[in-house]
């Protein structure tokens, strides 16, 4: 019996036979984790009726993908040798040793090559370049082309990442050229203009820099050690921007643009918010997490526009497709994978949430629901997560409750501060991040777990067991009682 949620989704099957296709094109991938997806697919295609000669079509198109969009190699005439090269900063995050830097590189040695991206370690921070900037700088790149792909390291993540060479450059070596030209580097660039503002705020720095990032999708400033210990306490997606931010984000949209709907002009409201999201998208460099809840929320617009209600499944499976063709890379990123099985968790246990709870009490549905979907949430990442970075967030649920009480006023309160700059505002804002912080603090002084490491094929045999939990699960239909 095939689960009503997976007919209800045809974008389903050609998401995942894109996915497939896309899979198999990367060179290095197990032959265990390939067999998976392509089974996982024919499973789905036939479960869907979905045609076999589409999905084919559609496998042989994610394949060809993978292959164009495959990293540049360096050419062996600059690997380990002094050249001079031109590009744009895509972006950059404080280290506490200096800075590193992502760079699409187009030119070398003032002649234009395929572009190649590079990831510079920048000691120091008198020159400090910005996303959506052009810079010239010189050095001696490290080829990337000797490390696995799948390797679990730095030097993995940044391949994965598409990076092509690594290289250490000093302060006379880089010259930042000035701001780029376009309609898109224009808009990431109202990034730093909205963090510029944050900092001018009558906030304490660390405020300042959390606030950057939650709100003007920067995370460049925000503190090394701080990303360590949300990591630790099973919060680090407040500091990747994620649908988390992108929800609140939209809903303070909607209540700042309620007029609208008491004019009648509910339809322009719409279009205006999914405008809002796209350019927060941008400005905050096209991340999968952000696509995801922008692509989401963009199809469920639509549905509310055009009168008609869209499957949440069906939605998550054109935002993966969309994504895929924009980045086919983030296949093989553990951002996309982790973002992309939270809202798949989200979405099986929203309906169960709505039928127990809403309908009995509001406030029942909401406490249920602070509690219940972080479990989902880490049911369906923490092992994947804890495979990639080695660590389990024990304290995960009162560190996810805690964030959903305090983020969204939080994010509320600055956005006013933003527009009326009042100290005695900056004040209380202050001192709800403080307890947010001495919260984490708390729970990273409990006792932790030590480092964890899983095989991959552990991995692939829990998520075929959960796969085949859900299955069943989705496909059990209580008997109704007279």
């Amino acid at each position: 019996m095939i689960p009503e949620s997976i007919r209800k989704s045809p974008a389903l099957a050609p998401a995942i036979a894109l996915a497939a296709g896309i899979t198999t094109s990367v060179e290095g991938v197990s032959l265990a984790w390939l067999a998976t997806i392509v089974l996982l697919a024919t499973i789905i295609i036939a479960a869907t009726k979905f045609s076999s000669i589409l999905a084919v079509a559609t496998y042989i198109l994610g394949f060809c993908l993978g292959i164009v969009s495959s990293p540049v190699n360096l050419p062996t005439s600059l690997n380990d040798r002094q050249a001079s090269y031109s590009g744009i900063v895509e972006l950059r995050h404080n280290k506490g040793w200096g800075q590193t830097i992502r760079v699409q590189v187009d030119s070398v040695n003032g002649h234009p090559i395929e572009p190649m991206l590079f990831h510079i370690n920048y000691s120091h921070f008198d020159c400090i370049p910005r996303a959506a900037q052009r810079i010239h700088f010189s050095g001696k790149a490290q080829s990337m082309s000797s490390v696995d792909i799948f390797e679990n390291s730095p030097s993995g993540f940044m391949k994965r990442s598409g990076v092509t060479a690594q290289m250490a450059i000093y302060e006379t070596d880089v010259k930042i050229i000035g701001d780029e030209p376009g309609l898109l580097n224009s808009i990431r660039r109202l990034s730093h203009r909205l963090s510029e503002r944050i900092v001018s705020l009558p906030i304490e720095p660390n405020t300042a820099s959390f606030l950057t990032t939650i709100i003007a999708a920067n995370t460049e400033i925000i503190d090394q050690d701080l990303r360590d210990d949300y990591a630790i306490a099973g919060i680090a997606h407040l500091l990747s921007i994620s649908g988390l931010h992108v929800g609140i984000i939209l809903a303070i949209i909607s209540l700042i643009l309620y007029p609208l709907n008491i004019c009648g002009l509910r339809r322009t409201k719409i279009v205006i918010s999914i405008a809002m999201l796209w350019v927060f998208a941008i400005m905050a460099g096209m991340v999968p997490s952000v696509m995801r809840a922008v692509v989401i929320a963009t199809i469920s617009g639509i549905g509310l526009f055009l009168g008609r209600r869209h499957s949440p499944l069906n939605s998550l499976a054109i935002a993966v497709m969309i994504i895929l063709f924009v980045a086919p890379s983030s296949i093989i990123m553990p951002g996309f994978q982790l973002t992309v099985l939270a809202t798949l968790a989200i979405i099986i246990v929203a309906p169960i949430l709505s039928e127990t709870f809403r309908r009995r009490s509001r406030l029942l549905y909401i406490i249920a629901s602070g509690i219940i979907i972080p479990i989902a949430a880490i049911i369906a990442t923490g092992i994947l997560a804890a495979y990639y970075f080695h660590v389990f967030p024990v304290y995960f649920l009162i560190s996810n409750i805690l964030a959903s009480i305090i983020i969204p006023p939080l994010m509320f309160l600055s956005i006013i501060l933003i527009i009326l700059p009042l100290p005695w505002l900056g004040t209380i804002i202050d001192k709800i991040f403080q307890i947010l912080t001495e919260s984490v603090a708390i729970l990273n002084n409990l006792p932790q777990l030590p480092e964890i490491y899983f095989r991959p094929t552990s991995v692939l045999i829990y998520y075929i067991l959960l796969l085949g939990i859900v299955y069943i699960g989705a496909s059990y239909k209580t008997p109704d009682v007279e």
